[in-house]
């Protein structure tokens, strides 16, 4: 799984993702047009560090279906650090349940993924 934090002009993103590729096309193009470059963070204990060390986010982008945590399981632990923080939550294989479950917990956008891997 891979966490990369993006700040395309001042705005920190943080894009869960198990599939890397996707994550760097995403960043890459968060970031164009700007000066800033993505971070990665590849371990799971690092997307929740102690009080003092955390990262401001303003938008969390995930995966919805990954094998080490899933994207709502991600959401609600994420919610009880900052209820305020809009959640992005994307899917390749989606369903209108999915949808009012996600959108039930606390999501802000679910939105269909439309790319595939070549």
């Amino acid at each position: 799984m891979e966490f990369r934090f993006t700040e395309p002009a001042g705005v920190s993103v943080l894009h869960v993702d198990d599939d890397s590729a996707l994550v760097d096309v995403a960043s890459e193009f968060l970031c164009q047009g700007t000066t800033s470059s993505p971070s990665k963070l590849r371990q799971t204990r690092q997307l929740f560090p102690s009080e003092s060390k955390r990262r401001r986010v303003d938008c969390l982008i995930s995966d919805y279906n990954m094998p080490e945590i899933g994207g709502l399981e991600l959401v609600e632990r994420v919610k009880t650090i900052g209820d305020s923080l809009p959640v992005i939550l994307y899917t390749g294989r989606g369903s209108e349940a999915v949808t009012v479950e996600a959108v039930g917990r606390g999501v802000d956008a679910y939105i269909q993924n439309i790319l595939r891997r070549v």
